[in-house]
């Protein structure tokens, strides 16, 4: 892939300003999308019409040549040319995209790109080590109260959520199973010990259970008996039925919670609520124009 291409995909999922934050993974979903996208067309329609006439003058050519006194030779190069450019251009049309790579692929294209052009706003590695430098602290969420806290089976899943920005929407600590980030633990403690106790909402990929998340939690800490908890993970049933998805499926039949784009992670402020479900979360709004030229794929 071109280096115009990774810049065009970084800027787009970023959003205005470097609004997002993302994964690899996140990145690697919006390119398929993208890929999959329905193209224009004017180029097949194009060349389609090339090939129809160029088929007609040579259908016709022995008609013509006995009507024409001069030499009709020239009819038949010109048709002969007219359906092998109509036949170039639908096949070009429909290949410039260049082929799809596999995950393995586009993560390693990407991290040679990163090394030229490092970016800021890349989610790779757990960094959460001490409390983040934020417009508001985690101590403004304690005094005030929390409604959540949510319980997120990935590390990373704890910095995406973090650096996006979305526990301030969701009035929600988040902490990982791991026990991620470990100066919010004896903070998280204090929060269930006290009443009303919050609800406990367990996030998490396909192929993760809430209950596998609830032993490891107790590991380090003591749930109340009366605590409440609620199952707000993906499931295979929640995954659309669209090209991209289905791709995605097929390489990571486990799906993650970092394959959702973070412009729709961004809705899921609803999913907290319960007035969304995964599956309307996941749907992606109906395309836009977009100035993505498939060209950049090579």
């Amino acid at each position: 892939m071109k280096d115009k291409t990774f810049r065009t995909l970084v800027n787009e999922i970023s959003g205005l300003y470097n609004k997002y934050h993302f994964t690899v993974n996140q990145l690697y979903s919006h390119y398929l999308f993208k890929w999959y996208k329905p193209r224009p067309f004017w180029g097949t329609l194009l060349g389609l019409v090339l090939v129809t006439v160029g088929t007609l003058l040579l259908l016709n050519f022995r008609h013509w040549r006995h009507e024409i006194a001069h030499d009709a030779l020239w009819i038949q190069v010109v048709a002969v040319a007219l359906f092998a450019l109509g036949m170039t251009i639908i096949f070009a049309w429909r290949n410039l995209r260049g082929p799809l790579l596999s995950k393995e692929d586009f993560e390693a294209a990407f991290e040679e790109w990163l090394e030229k052009y490092p970016i800021t706003n890349l989610v790779s590695e757990p960094s959460l080590h001490e409390a983040p430098n934020l417009p508001y602290t985690e101590n403004d969420l304690h005094q005030y109260g929390s409604d959540h806290i949510i319980v997120v089976n990935e590390d990373r899943y704890v910095d995406l959520f973090v650096r996006n920005n979305y526990i301030k929407d969701w009035c929600a600590v988040v902490i990982s199973q791991n026990g991620y980030p470990s100066y919010l633990v004896d903070k998280v403690q204090d929060i269930l010990n006290r009443k009303p106790k919050p609800t406990i909402s367990y996030l998490h990929d396909a192929d993760v259970s809430m209950s596998s998340m609830q032993e490891k939690v107790r590991q380090f800490l003591t749930l109340p008996p009366d605590h409440r908890s609620e199952d707000l993970g993906l499931s295979t049933q929640d995954i659309p039925k669209s090209a991209p998805y289905q791709q995605l499926l097929k390489r990571e039949p486990a799906f993650l919670l970092d394959l959702i784009p973070p412009a729709r992670l961004d809705l899921s402020t609803g999913l907290i609520l319960g007035t969304v479900t995964f599956h309307e979360l996941l749907t992606p709004p109906r395309p836009e124009r977009s100035s993505w030229v498939s060209s950049n794929y090579g």
